[in-house]
């Protein structure tokens, strides 16, 4: 028996002194997981741009200050009238280790022109004619001289191999399992509650230089919120790229925890559609500006950490008048507008011409801030004569279809703008994403300007006025932009930037720290 436990107690000491692996990767939360996670589908949701940006990586990308820095292109982008050229780096590899061609990027440039859903497509369309050439050279002809920038070629490529019919189909495989590209991240595994990335160490041949020293990443759909603060103290989370606000007191003083913020280039509203007839009129649209306590709003739910919204360019962009004075909040004025020309039902809510002033309002069950404030929202308009009936929390495919159906009177929703903060498709007549069916002439020449303009200062002054003009003439109570924070464990992650647009696409800048 004694050399029995002396074996033992050999093996013990052994295997004591062996040094455990460290563990090289992180872990972070999302209250969701987008179905589609490619470029075009899958950005259409922060979360998604959040999983695209480990997985793509675009033409010319943009640094944290929002300067364009060649990723795929060798340089910047050489400009002769109308034509345009630029070089493709040499040894590029997809995910799958297909090499990377100047016909990928052909390809995908006349997928996206095509592509109603993605979010950049306007910038395509002055994109006549695209070929590829010899030693890597792209050529793009464009329809008029002038009309090019640079952040045109902002645009993410696909692997053209796996796009043999030329159209991007939503559900496919590609966009819902495991999505082939050229990002610092592939996805390994794919389940319902988690998605796994693996270092794609190729990447090296995109940005000439280091790779991250992180191995893994791993995304955990975590719905309950209220946890995600004691997650992070006990470290079983190491990251939060949007920390929900009413979170923010919980961590600002816990010392191996960091508050980072970030721009965003989002506003909440709750749009108006022009379907229903009550809702073309401008007197009832200004009746509820005034009958909403939006900055009472704000306190409630964002803690303060957001900005009043006044009209449809986001807080803190360039585009954003500051100066323009908002509504302020007086039930009573708002009273007195619907009184004028309307008459009242016997339970006090207002009739216009015959019809009833109620509306059906819906929301993304998702948003935590629809279903903590329609309820105030509602007691508000009830005040001055407006009924909002029973909220419809729905989950995002039927929320997405709802909204492009138009089936709806009253939508809260946040629109997430690019770094060109082109908003036309949302608010010109007849554009790809004007759910809302706004039209307003004095507007769309506004948007015709700005799309043929390339002098920064033109361009402020006519932002300025689009402002100004559907501030007059709402299509949407613009409510807020909120100001972001992610949270990460300091003791373990050192170099990090966020992305203001694109949150992971410096990923390969940071760095895990070792022991």
């Amino acid at each position: 028996m004694k050399i029995k436990y002396t074996i033992v107690f050999i093996l013990i000491v052994i295997l004591g002194s062996v040094p455990s692996a460290q563990d090289m990767s992180i872990t972070y939360y999302e209250n969701s997981k987008p179905g589609q996670i490619d470029p075009v589908y899958g950005a259409q949701t922060d979360v998604g741009r959040r999983i695209v940006s480990l997985l793509f990586t675009p033409v010319l990308g943009l640094d944290a200050s929002m300067v364009l820095i060649p990723y795929l292109a060798t340089d910047y982008p050489v400009v002769d009238g109308k034509v345009v050229t630029f070089t493709l780096k040499q040894n590029m590899r997809w995910h799958d280790g297909k090499p990377i061609t100047t016909q990928d990027v052909t390809n995908s440039f006349l997928m996206f022109k095509h592509e109603r859903s993605f979010y950049k497509r306007a910038f395509l369309k002055d994109f006549n004619q695209i070929t590829a050439g010899a030693n890597n050279l792209v050529t793009i002809l464009l329809t008029d001289e002038g009309s090019f920038a640079k952040t045109d070629l902002n645009l993410p490529v696909l692997p053209s191999h796996l796009f043999p019919t030329g159209k991007i189909l939503p559900n496919s495989p590609f966009t819902s399992d495991k999505p082939i590209g050229n990002g610092p991240f592939y996805v390994k595994e794919n389940r319902t509650n988690k998605i796994i990335f693996e270092r794609f160490d190729d990447f090296t041949q995109v940005i000439d230089g280091e790779h991250t020293n992180i191995e893994t990443i791993t995304l955990r759909v975590e719905p309950y919120t209220s946890q995600w603060a004691q997650d992070m103290i006990i470290g079983r989370v190491d990251l939060i790229p949007s920390l929900p606000t009413a979170l923010i007191p919980e961590l600002k003083d816990y010392g191996d925890v960091s508050l980072k913020g970030y721009a965003n280039y989002s506003v909440e509203m709750i749009g108006f559609n022009f379907k229903n007839p009550l809702l073309k009129e401008l007197f009832i649209r200004e009746a509820f500006y005034f009958a909403v306590n939006r900055e009472e709003m704000i306190d409630a739910e964002l803690l303060g950490y957001g900005h009043l919204a006044t009209g449809p360019y986001p807080a803190g962009s360039e585009y954003y008048w500051t100066e323009l004075p908002s509504h302020p909040y007086d039930p009573d004025r708002a009273y007195k507008i619907l009184e004028e020309r309307c008459t009242r039902d016997p339970d006090g809510v207002f009739r216009f011409q015959g019809r009833r002033l109620s509306f059906r309002i819906m929301g993304l069950k998702g948003n935590s801030k629809f279903k903590n404030q329609v309820r105030s929202f509602t007691k508000q308009m009830k005040r001055v004569g407006i009924e909002i009936q029973n909220p419809e929390p729905m989950d995002y495919d039927g929320y997405l279809q709802s909204l492009k159906n138009r089936d709806f009177d009253l939508i809260w929703i946040i629109w997430k703008f690019d770094e060109a903060l082109d908003i036309s498709s949302i608010y010109q007549t007849g554009g790809t994403l004007n759910y809302f069916g706004y039209s307003n002439s004095r507007a769309d020449a506004m948007f015709k300007t700005l799309k043929i303009s390339r002098d920064r200062f033109i361009r402020k002054d006519t932002a300025y006025d689009i402002h100004r003009e559907l501030h007059k003439d709402p299509p949407a109570l613009f409510l807020w932009t909120v100001d972001l924070y992610a949270a990460y464990n300091k003791k373990r992650l050192s170099n990090i930037t966020f992305h203001p647009n694109d949150f992971f696409y410096l990923v390969h800048q940071w760095r895990l720290r070792e022991d």
